[in-house]
């Protein structure tokens, strides 16, 4: 059988998940016409919204499962972003856990965004959490746009809107962070530096301790690199010298300031350089240069 909306979209029946299917049931909607198994319902305007959604998210199942076997067969990596929403209904990363184990693509697959998991009731986020990291996926975190557009229908408390990091960080699965949009109607205040993502996520992220910080560093280099399965990716011999470096003695420094990069090298060639920048104060009638670090520690003298 196949339900079909007002407006004619066949839906077949056998791939409506059964909770999905026992709401529509419920609904108050009129048979039209039958065509051989399939039948059409026309359903009142106050569900049209909700069957529309039913035949989204359906539709979206069958993509989404599409895309996996297809990378499946092909033999390529997946990175599908999900779950970009308040809606603690949105749970398609849950459906790419499941595809994940059932192809045997471990460490393959990557879920960006999944903003919703903020949102879910804890029992569900640990189960779910156990299932991603039994999956092996990786996951992307976009600090700037889900700060500026998730919680938007919210009154007061308005919620962050990110996924939730640190536990997905706790239970060993490996965290990333995404810029998403750079400058366009979504966000246009970036400039396509991961520093500044790293800046925003320790803020609404909560992620300000000593350790945290040098994680933020992690998130952007080493963690990426693994989702991408690049090869050779390090400071060890026999590396692509793929590095940046920056103008400040720390990782802190580095995120504090977002430091801008003194050099850049890509397979051991200099592919950009920024000339540190100079401020300078007026004090006592004296020009002083100021850097923003902390002065360098003194050493304490020997006792004679």
């Amino acid at each position: 059988s196949t339900w079909r909306t007002s407006r004619k979209v066949p839906i077949p029946v056998k791939t409506i998940p059964d909770r999905i299917r026992a709401r529509l049931e419920l609904l108050p909607l009129r048979k039209v016409h039958a065509q051989g198994s399939a039948f059409s319902v026309g359903p009142k305007s106050f569900h049209e919204a909700a069957i529309a959604d039913v035949a989204h998210c359906i539709r979206s199942l069958a993509l989404l499962k599409f895309a996996f076997d297809l990378a499946s067969e092909k033999g390529l990596r997946v990175d599908i972003h999900c779950d970009e929403t308040d809606d603690d209904q949105s749970r398609f990363v849950e459906v790419m856990a499941a595809e994940t184990i059932r192809l045997g693509m471990g460490g393959l697959v990557t879920a960006s965004h999944t903003t919703a998991m903020h949102s879910y009731n804890n029992a569900y986020a640990y189960k779910l959490i156990n299932n991603l990291k039994r999956a092996q996926m990786h996951m992307v975190t976009n600090p700037l746009d889900n700060s500026t557009l998730q919680g938007r229908f919210d009154s007061y408390p308005i919620r962050r809107g990110h996924t939730r990091v640190k536990e997905l960080l706790a239970a060993g699965i490996n965290v990333c962070i995404g810029h998403d949009s750079v400058m366009d109607p979504w966000y246009p205040l970036g400039y396509g530096d991961p520093l500044q993502a790293a800046f925003v996520l320790a803020h609404y992220g909560q992620m300000s301790g000593h350790g945290e910080l040098r994680t933020l560093m992690d998130m952007i280099t080493w963690n990426p690199a693994s989702a991408l399965g690049l090869e050779k990716y390090g400071l060890l011999p026999g590396c692509r010298a793929d590095l940046c470096a920056f103008s400040v003695p720390s990782e802190m420094d580095a995120i504090r300031l977002i430091a801008p990069r003194k050099l850049v090298l890509r397979g051991g060639k200099i592919v950009a350089r920024t000339e540190p920048e100079r401020t300078t104060v007026m004090w006592d009638d004296r020009e002083e240069v100021v850097d923003f670090l902390k002065p360098a520690s003194k050493p304490i003298p020997l006792s004679s």
